[in-house]
Protein backbone atom coordinates (compact mmCIF):
# COMPACT_ATOMS: atom_id res chain seq x y z
CA UNK A 1 0.00 0.00 0.00
CA UNK A 2 2.75 2.19 0.94
CA UNK A 3 4.47 1.46 -2.16
CA UNK A 4 2.26 1.90 -4.29
CA UNK A 5 0.96 5.83 -2.61
CA UNK A 6 4.99 6.39 -3.27
CA UNK A 7 4.53 5.60 -6.69
CA UNK A 8 1.60 7.57 -7.51
CA UNK A 9 3.59 10.80 -5.47
CA UNK A 10 7.06 10.00 -7.14
CA UNK A 11 5.44 10.99 -10.80
CA UNK A 12 8.08 11.17 -13.18
CA UNK A 13 10.73 10.36 -10.90
CA UNK A 14 9.02 6.54 -10.35
CA UNK A 15 12.61 5.08 -11.58
CA UNK A 16 13.77 6.08 -7.51
CA UNK A 17 11.49 4.29 -5.94
CA UNK A 18 11.63 1.05 -7.81
CA UNK A 19 15.43 1.11 -6.70
CA UNK A 20 13.88 1.38 -3.00
CA UNK A 21 11.95 -1.51 -4.01
CA UNK A 22 14.69 -3.41 -4.99
CA UNK A 23 16.80 -2.97 -2.36
CA UNK A 24 13.99 -3.60 0.96
CA UNK A 25 14.62 -7.58 0.93
CA UNK A 26 18.25 -7.09 1.12
CA UNK A 27 18.27 -4.98 3.69
CA UNK A 28 15.60 -6.44 5.66
CA UNK A 29 17.88 -9.13 5.60
CA UNK A 30 20.59 -7.46 6.87
CA UNK A 31 18.67 -5.91 9.73
CA UNK A 32 17.28 -9.31 10.46
CA UNK A 33 21.00 -10.47 10.96
CA UNK A 34 22.12 -7.48 12.86
CA UNK A 35 18.51 -7.40 15.36
CA UNK A 36 17.95 -11.15 15.74
CA UNK A 37 21.58 -12.57 15.22
CA UNK A 38 20.36 -15.18 12.77
CA UNK A 39 22.74 -15.74 10.12
CA UNK A 40 20.73 -15.64 5.98
CA UNK A 41 21.61 -18.82 4.24
CA UNK A 42 23.52 -18.42 1.44
CA UNK A 43 20.75 -18.45 -0.81
CA UNK A 44 19.44 -16.06 0.73
CA UNK A 45 22.47 -13.64 0.47
CA UNK A 46 23.38 -14.63 -3.14
CA UNK A 47 19.67 -13.56 -4.11
CA UNK A 48 20.25 -10.60 -2.30
CA UNK A 49 23.56 -9.58 -4.07
CA UNK A 50 21.45 -10.44 -7.54
CA UNK A 51 18.58 -8.10 -6.19
CA UNK A 52 21.01 -5.14 -5.45
CA UNK A 53 22.92 -5.62 -8.83
CA UNK A 54 19.46 -5.81 -10.56
CA UNK A 55 18.32 -2.47 -8.48
CA UNK A 56 21.67 -0.53 -9.20
CA UNK A 57 21.38 -1.30 -13.11
CA UNK A 58 18.21 0.45 -13.66
CA UNK A 59 19.91 4.34 -12.39
CA UNK A 60 23.18 3.01 -14.88
CA UNK A 61 21.25 2.27 -17.58
CA UNK A 62 19.15 5.76 -18.06
CA UNK A 63 22.95 7.73 -17.52
CA UNK A 64 24.16 5.66 -20.60
CA UNK A 65 20.86 5.97 -22.37
CA UNK A 66 21.19 9.68 -22.57
CA UNK A 67 25.17 9.92 -23.06
CA UNK A 68 23.87 7.74 -26.42
CA UNK A 69 21.22 10.25 -27.58
CA UNK A 70 23.13 13.65 -26.71
CA UNK A 71 26.44 12.22 -28.18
Amino acid sequence: MLASLAMQLAGSDIGRVTIMLYTQMPVALGLGWLAFCERPTIVAMLGGVLIVLAGASIPLVAVYKTERTTA
